[in-house]
């Protein structure tokens, strides 16, 4: 897989974007709830992937992400909106 990084700072990120999201309660509580479903139909993400989820969800966003390993999984295709972008 190819891995391209870029330097950049925490003020030409903020630049970069309309908005940084915070983190609050009730992301943590949509974190909960995903979780929750996932277990039910017997797959999980990591934390950090949860938390990620549960931003774009509770925002109504579209996560997208080249992470197939942990994100391409038909349990959570169906519980979140989700593009899982081929980059091979």
């Amino acid at each position: 897989m190819k891995t391209e990084v870029c330097a950049i700072s925490p003020y030409q990120l903020t630049d970069a974007v309309d908005d940084v999201i915070s983190f609050d309660e009730d992301t943590a509580e949509e974190a909960a709830n995903i979780e929750s479903a996932l277990r039910s139909a017997g797959t999980s993400l990591k934390v950090g992937d949860l938390l990620i989820a549960a931003t774009a969800r509770q925002h109504g966003a579209t996560l997208v992400t080249a992470d197939k390993k942990d994100f391409d999984k038909q349990p959570i295709h169906q519980l979140l909106d989700i593009d899982v972008l081929d980059t091979e």
